[in-house]
């Protein structure tokens, strides 16, 4: 159950990280 919920929420963590990273890098590339 607890390997499970950490299935779940890594990949939703480092998505939301990679996104922010993403938008950072995009802001940093445009300016």
């Amino acid at each position: 159950m607890l390997l499970l919920g950490l299935l779940v929420k890594l990949p939703l963590t480092w998505l939301v990280v990679g996104l922010m990273v993403w938008w950072l890098w995009i802001g940093l590339k445009r300016h």
